[in-house]
């Protein structure tokens, strides 16, 4: 059962300092607060027939807020409606964690998401979906992994040279500090600024955009 990662044993710098850290505050395991769901497989690109989805990719991750509507189309079994893969479609507040490639890398999904069925939103292969559950709001649970602590936690269960891989058990195991009641709205409030930041820096973006083509753009 040995792990062959010096990172498993020998703690750096930061992880002693994020040791210390959750020692002195109430923690729990990531397993007791999200339900993990694994994506539904698509139809072949040459299949016709089936239900239409857009596919989150890595490349539509934000860098700060809400996931924006991915772009990929792919078609999907009708018989993942009535069965127990419709839980694979995204729900507002999921979390996904990519966990093969870009291992540790995470969107959120917004309320406004379409609901299960044609033009839902679903994950590619290489992620993982954590719908957590009432005991905290998806919100903080999404910034505590994006923060410096979340982040070299995650880091420290990433294994494999080639492919960086999470395996899940690993995962469930990952320390969450929870957040005293007071902090929460705190945390709520810091994320809604991001939302409303990243919103301003991607019309800006637009605007850059538009005025670049103003001159000898090619129609």
């Amino acid at each position: 059962d040995s792990n062959l990662e010096v990172s498993h044993y020998l703690l750096p710098p930061a992880q002693k300092v994020i040791q210390h850290l959750l020692s002195e505050n109430e923690t729990r395991k990531l397993s007791d607060l999200v339900e993990y769901l694994r994506p539904s497989k698509p139809l072949s690109k040459n299949a016709i027939k089936g239900i239409r989805a857009f596919e989150v990719s890595l490349s539509d991750f934000p860098n700060y807020g809400y996931l924006p509507t991915p772009k990929k189309n792919i078609l999907l079994s009708p018989k993942v409606i009535i069965s127990k893969e419709k839980k694979s479609f995204l729900c507002p507040g999921d979390i996904i964690i990519v966990v093969k490639g870009s291992a540790g890398k995470l969107a959120i999904i917004p309320d406004n998401v379409p609901p299960p069925g044609p033009d839902a939103w679903v994950v590619n292969q290489s992620s993982l979906i954590m719908r957590p559950h009432y005991s905290i709001n998806p919100r903080v649970l999404f910034m505590y992994l994006c923060s410096d602590v979340g982040q070299t936690l995650l880091k420290g269960i990433i294994s494999g040279a080639t492919v960086p891989l999470i395996q899940l058990q690993q995962l469930k195991n990952l320390d969450i500090i929870v957040p005293k009641l007071a902090e929460v709205a705190s945390i709520i409030n810091t994320f809604e600024k991001q939302v409303q930041i990243q919103a301003q820096i991607n019309n800006l973006q637009k605007e850059l955009q538009d005025l670049s083509k103003t001159h000898w753009a090619i129609p």
